[in-house]
């Protein structure tokens, strides 16, 4: 496909992508990986790009720089909280600037069927804003409203009297200091498919805490 425009400029879509292909080369050469090596994959979104080979992962910003420090106290806080999330075991910049982190990979896929949102539906509540009409959204691969999580639970616990001892723990926990270092619960900010692993029909782990905000 062409990506060139009628005057001869480069177009959005592949000045994009000969960026990546700048900052892929960085990121091979900072860890002495090799493009060529096929137990390598790459992906990327609109505003980083992923590289995961041999149980870690680099996220390197694209469109917009990734701050791995706050992700880095995010992902500590939701760890803290009981809630899987990977860890980041460094964080650095590449020789022009760009900020990168590494992850841990988290085992998982991500999750295919109805039941398994309903089964950790309301676990995932814990860390993210939802429409209250349900535990989950009926449309899984559309991004939740933004509701206030409080009064979300509130709600749910008029509609689902069965988890009326789970939602009083979770009201305490938003509600009360943890301590110091970990006095909020946070948001995901963008919960939706990719970003979520199921394993074994379990929640496994959720991905992304870029678009994460704090919530007292």
């Amino acid at each position: 496909m062409n990506l060139l425009l009628k005057n001869g400029k480069v177009s959005k879509e592949q000045s994009k992508f000969v960026f990546s292909n700048t900052v892929i080369a960085e990121v091979l050469k900072q860890f002495s990986w090799k493009k060529s090596d096929s137990s390598l994959i790459m992906t990327h979104g609109n505003n980083c790009l992923v590289l995961i080979r041999d149980g870690l992962v680099v996220r390197v910003g694209i469109s917009a720089n990734i701050n791995p420090s706050v992700e880095k106290e995010i992902m500590d806080a939701a760890r803290f909280a009981n809630f899987p999330s990977p860890r980041i075991l460094e964080i650095g910049a590449l020789s022009s600037g760009i900020p990168y982190m590494v992850c841990e990979e988290l085992p998982g896929e991500q999750p295919d069927q109805q039941f398994q949102w309903e089964e950790f539906g309301f676990k995932l509540s814990h860390f993210h804003s939802h429409a209250t009409k349900s535990v989950f959204p009926d449309e899984s691969f559309t991004l939740p409203e933004r509701k206030n999580r409080i009064a979300f639970a509130r709600e749910a616990s008029i509609k689902y009297p069965q988890l009326t001892s789970q939602i009083d723990e979770f009201l305490d926990e938003l509600t009360c200091k943890k301590n110091d270092m970990h006095s909020y619960v946070p948001v995901h900010g963008d919960l939706r498919l990719p970003n979520i692993l199921s394993v074994r029909n379990r929640l496994g782990g959720v991905l992304d805490w870029s678009d994460t905000v704090p919530r007292m």
